[in-house]
C-alpha cells in the first residue's frame, strides 16, 4: 500500500511539473502571436493564420489543463457548494467572449443571477464554458446564436438547463463518443478534447448528467442541445435582469 501511494505521489508530481512547463511554453507562444497580431501592415491572409494559431495553442492548454483535472477528480471527492447558476452563465459568457473577441455572441436566455442556485463546485463554471466555447468554434459565421434555457423538473430535486447551438451539430453516430473521449481510437473528429469527457465525470459526481440531442429533432445538421441534469439547492430572488431574456 505505501508503495501505490509512493507511485501515485510520483505520478503526481510528474503531472504537475509536466502541465506547468507546458503551460508556460503555450503562454510564450501566445504572447508572440498577441505581438504579431497588433502589427498595422499585418496582410489579411497572415492574421486569419495567426489566429488559427493561436486557436490551436489555446486548445492544447485546455487539453493539458483537463487532462490535470481529471487527475484530480479521480483522486478525491468533491467539495460541493452553493452556486448561482445565472452567475456562473454570465461568467463564462464573459470569458468565452474575451477569447473570441473577433466574434460576436448572441446568448439568449430565461436564466438571471439570483434565481437558480445548484449543488456544485468550481468545474461547474469550466463544464459551461466549453459548451459556449464549442459552440464559438465551431459555428463558421461570425454572430453566433447560443439559447440558454433553465427549468425545475417537478416534485424533484433538480433542475434542467439546455444549451443549444446554430452549428453544424453532432451526427448520431458520435452523440455518446464525445463524452468518453479516453476510449475513442482515433479521437472524435470535430477536435472536442476532454471537455466533454470532464463535464460528463463532473457532473456524475454532482449526482446529475450530461447528454446531446438534435436541437431540431432529426436533423443534426441544425446545431446541437446540450441537456444538462443539476441538483437545484434552493430558488432565490432574482436580484437583477440580465438582457436578452427568452419570453
Amino acid at each position: 500500500m505505501d508503495e501505490l501511494r509512493h507511485e501515485q505521489s510520483r505520478a503526481e508530481l510528474l503531472l504537475d511539473l509536466m502541465t506547468h512547463d507546458l503551460t508556460g511554453i503555450n503562454q510564450e507562444v501566445l504572447s508572440t502571436i498577441e505581438v504579431l497580431l497588433f502589427s498595422p501592415e499585418l496582410p489579411e491572409a497572415l492574421e486569419n493564420l495567426l489566429r488559427e494559431s493561436m486557436h490551436e495553442v489555446e486548445r492544447g492548454s485546455n487539453l493539458i489543463s483537463n487532462v490535470k483535472k481529471l487527475w484530480q477528480i479521480a483522486r478525491k471527492a468533491p467539495r460541493l457548494v452553493r452556486s448561482d447558476l445565472g452567475e456562473t452563465l454570465f461568467a463564462a459568457k464573459e470569458a468565452v467572449e474575451s477569447a473570441y473577441s473577433h466574434k460576436e455572441m448572441q446568448l439568449t436566455t430565461n436564466l438571471e443571477t439570483g434565481q437558480y442556485y445548484v449543488t456544485a463546485d468550481e468545474y461547474l463554471f469550466e463544464i459551461i464554458k466549453n459548451l459556449l466555447q464549442n459552440a464559438m468554434k465551431f459555428d463558421s459565421k461570425n454572430r453566433v446564436k447560443i439559447e440558454v434555457e433553465v427549468e425545475t423538473i417537478p416534485h424533484t430535486p433538480f433542475l434542467k438547463m439546455q444549451v443549444k447551438d446554430f452549428g453544424p451539430g453532432i451526427f448520431a453516430e458520435s452523440k455518446s463518443a464525445i463524452f468518453d473521449q479516453l476510449s475513442q481510437k482515433p479521437p472524435h473528429p470535430r477536435g472536442l478534447g476532454l471537455g466533454l469527457t470532464l463535464a460528463k465525470h463532473v457532473l456524475e459526481n454532482y449526482g446529475g448528467y450530461i447528454r446531446v440531442e438534435d436541437r431540431v429533432e432529426g436533423q443534426p445538421d441544425k446545431g446541437a442541445n446540450f441537456i444538462l441534469l443539476l441538483r437545484l439547492s434552493k430558488i432565490g430572488t432574482i436580484r437583477s435582469k440580465k438582457e436578452g431574456g427568452l419570453q
